[in-house]
């Protein structure tokens, strides 16, 4: 599989907790395919009010309500339980095998690119060994 470099549409959103603007970044065609919207997206930021706080650096567990549009349409926000897991393990495991397909996904792109240069630099070699140093 060849791996395609996506389009990225940039969203700003503001942190209830934090009372601070965020921006979060996702590939055009995220809202895509979804079985209804909104459709929630988790994530973890830190706390970073705009004074010193005791919380400040606490993690706090965002979910983004987003339409078919990429439209933030609802923010919620919970500071983290440091006993508590957010993630479940089924998550968890999804998570490692998109992230592993995307990384083999990458690798195999890498090997048909490294295959073709060296193709071509077997078809054309060059006319002095210094041609080559540095590529």
């Amino acid at each position: 599989m060849c791996y395609e470099i996506k389009k990225m549409i940039t969203k700003t959103y503001n942190c209830p907790l934090c009372k601070t603007k965020h921006t979060v970044k996702f590939p055009k065609d995220f809202a895509e395919g979804r079985a209804s919207y909104p459709f929630v997206h988790s994530f973890i930021h830190k706390y970073s009010p705009k004074s010193y706080s005791p919380d400040t650096g606490r993690d706090i567990l965002t979910m983004l309500y987003i339409d078919k549009n990429l439209e933030i349409r609802h923010v919620e926000t919970m500071f983290q339980n440091a006993e508590g897991n957010i993630v479940s393990m089924e998550d968890a495991q999804k998570m490692i095998s998109f992230l592993t397909q995307q990384l083999q996904d990458l690798q195999d792109s890498y090997d048909e690119l490294l295959k073709k240069y060296n193709e071509l630099k077997s078809k054309n070699p060059p006319s002095k060994a210094s041609d080559w140093e540095g590529i």
